[in-house]
């Protein structure tokens, strides 16, 4: 089970611009109720946390990764990916790797990008998380929509070099 926690106005590549004003932040309100029904089941989950949340919320990241759960990495900030480029992928991701480490005292291991947007255009993506050292990623959506996702990917765990030429 996981959760991309950020706020509810991140994804300005898809929605547009928020009126200032307008963007406070939800997030500790919006994460109770989940956090609350995991503990009753004692259920663990996978937190794809936004840097740029991180930042503002550290110890709610902090409260999140005592109870059990992983912090992982969804980025430092909400950009597509493939309207990024490489370079400015590999510093949003070290900037993100920075935050969360300070927060939960270890380096996150698991990766998923914003709006799911890595895909058969981004493959130099997959070399960067590995050289991150990052051990997983869940970006690949197994299905198109609108925004996101690769037709023709399992739904099941695979390793990415079976799908992809990732070698610079």
């Amino acid at each position: 089970f996981s959760i991309d926690l950020e706020e509810w106005h991140a994804s300005k590549d898809i929605f547009g611009t928020v009126s200032p004003g307008k963007a406070e932040s939800q997030v500790t309100d919006a994460v109770k109720p989940p956090l609350k029904l995991l503990d009753d089941f004692h259920v663990r989950a996978t937190f794809f946390v936004l840097g740029e949340t991180a930042v503002q919320q550290p110890e709610l990241i902090k409260k999140i990764f005592d109870g059990g759960h992983e912090i992982a990495s969804h980025g430092y900030h909400h950009a597509s990916v493939s309207k990024t480029g490489k370079d400015a992928f590999r510093k949003d991701i070290a900037q993100s790797i920075k935050i969360l480490k300070k927060i939960i005292g270890k380096k996150p291991i698991g990766y998923r990008a914003p709006m799911f947007s890595l895909n058969e255009s981004t493959p130099w993506a997959f070399d960067v998380l590995e050289k991150e050292g990052f051990r997983y990623d869940s970006s690949l959506f197994p299905f198109r929509s609108r925004y996101y996702g690769m037709e023709g990917i399992p739904i099941a765990p695979f390793h990415l070099k079976d799908y992809f030429k990732t070698a610079e």
